[in-house]
């Protein structure tokens, strides 16, 4: 007949775990745009010097060239494989390790990491080019 009131017990919020979780959010959504969406990217040398210049920020779309192909004069960025300047890694442990290396300044063990390259379009599938 009579019903007790239940108490719900209201967790106090603590400011600082909001903080976090908004931080933590944030970072993961970020991460996710870059590597995935668009990501920013500054010129290093002069190879494109007639459209690009050294120090010029661009911002790349990465998902352009999922729907289409990229056509004669485009500007495309992609991952440089490996640095040719670095020794290369062996098959056998590089699938366990990644590509590593000893830094020739530091004399510490060195992960490669991959490079992005800002390169025009000249050729398609069947062109021949000469230099």
């Amino acid at each position: 007949m009579f019903k007790k009131k239940e108490k719900k017990i209201k967790r106090k919020k603590n400011v600082f775990q909001d903080y976090l979780e908004a931080i933590l959010f944030a970072f993961v959504v970020a991460m996710l745009i870059r590597n995935y969406t668009i990501q920013n990217f500054k010129i290093p040398s002069s190879s494109m010097e007639k459209t690009l210049l050294i120090g010029d920020y661009l911002i790349g779309n990465k998902l352009k060239y999922f729907f289409t192909d990229p056509e004669q004069g485009d500007i495309v960025i992609f991952y440089y494989p490996a640095d040719p300047k670095e020794p290369q890694p062996r098959e056998d442990y590089a699938q366990i390790l990644g590509p590593i290396y000893i830094d020739k300044t530091t004399w510490l063990p060195t992960w490669h990491q991959k490079k992005n390259v800002v390169k025009r379009v000249i050729g398609m599938p069947g062109d021949t080019i000469e230099v």
